[in-house]
């Protein structure tokens, strides 16, 4: 695990970031001059969050809320921008995150980055340990719909059996989960 998590786990980020950047240019492209046609600036949310050892970085979102709720956490359907739903819905919405996972203040798959609010909730957890993540076990087993104590055990989970096969499943339910949103939530991946 240790190898893995301290070697090979960045060599991966590093290429796969490189690579689906490249790859997703056009389509952030296109989602960022529709966000702009239609909402203005800013198009890029910009948000400090935690990442590993709880130091904090800047994490890059497309805007899906409109300018009053960005530092608020609770919002409705009525807040969300034209193109925001689609964008949550389909998770293109974290696609600059790429660019944090190359700069390494987050890996592919781990434990989402909270907010530097959250600080408090992460007393004794692990999830500090390792780099957080544009996708983990929680996005692929219900996300905001599970109880926060469920996705904390959740992310112990990962951390305690960090390996290649569990982040090649994790990324590719990822992939899947927009397209089979109802067949896969509340359906948990394995962790061994």
């Amino acid at each position: 695990m240790f190898g893995y998590q301290k070697n090979i786990k960045r060599a991966i980020d590093i290429l796969m970031s490189a690579l689906l950047l490249v790859f997703c240019v056009p389509i952030m492209l296109f989602i960022y001059l529709i966000v702009l046609i239609t909402e203005g600036r800013p198009v890029i949310f910009c948000q400090k969050r935690l990442g590993k050892h709880n130091k904090p970085f800047v994490m890059f979102k497309f805007r899906t809320l409109k300018l009053k709720k960005f530092e608020n956490f609770s919002f409705s359907e009525g807040d969300l921008i034209f193109p925001g739903r689609f964008l949550r819905r389909t998770g293109l919405d974290e696609l600059p995150q790429l660019l944090n996972v190359l700069k390494g203040d987050m890996s592919l798959v781990g434990p989402r980055p909270l907010p530097v609010e959250y600080l408090s909730r992460l007393i004794d957890h692990p999830r500090s340990t390792v780099s957080p993540g544009l996708t983990g076990v929680v996005q692929i087993s219900g996300d905001n719909d599970l109880p926060w104590n469920t996705r904390f055990f959740l992310d112990r989970m990962y951390i305690k059996n960090i390996c290649l096969i569990q982040d090649a499943r994790i990324l590719f339910r990822t992939l899947l989960t927009p397209l089979c949103r109802k067949r896969l939530k509340g359906a948990p991946l394995s962790l061994k």
